[in-house]
């Protein structure tokens, strides 16, 4: 596992990896930086201008530069958010028969409390476990 911070200057971007130290060694995190730059130039049309193990003029990591022609220029701006739309509503037709189930089960906690505080209060702490336990998954998993 490792984190990845990234930050854009004169057209190029900067990546910087941090590995959770000493759980992943060096080497395995410059083999992930190399895959996960090598995906992003796959993906992107840029290109690397500079190896992981030496740093630049700049004392970045990794650069990308995008000063040439890059082929996610030609796309319109507005088609990612459309197709973005499209599959998110597509998921939804997907999983259909669960949104369904989860709203009957909201249904029928809003029947068995009445009292509006005590409803909200009952749903806030649903959203909060429900939002909480992906975040603490991890942390619970590093743990064991």
């Amino acid at each position: 596992r490792s984190q990845v911070s990234t930050m854009t200057v004169q057209g190029s971007m900067d990546f910087t990896f941090h590995p959770a130290s000493p759980i992943v060694p060096k080497d395995v995190n410059a083999k992930y930086a190399d895959a996960f730059i090598d995906l992003l130039e796959l993906v992107s049309g840029g290109e690397r201008t500079n190896p992981t193990s030496t740093k630049n003029e700049n004392k970045g990591n990794m650069i990308m530069n995008f000063a040439q022609s890059n082929p996610l220029d030609n796309i319109p701006e507005w088609s990612l958010g459309t197709v973005a739309a499209a599959l998110g509503l597509v998921g939804i037709a997907i999983h259909w028969d669960a949104w369904v189930q989860f709203i009957d089960n909201f249904k029928i906690i809003r029947q068995a409390v009445p009292d509006d505080a005590d409803f909200w209060s009952v749903l806030n702490f649903w959203i909060l476990f429900a939002v909480s336990h992906p975040i603490l998954q991890p942390i619970l998993w590093i743990s064991d």
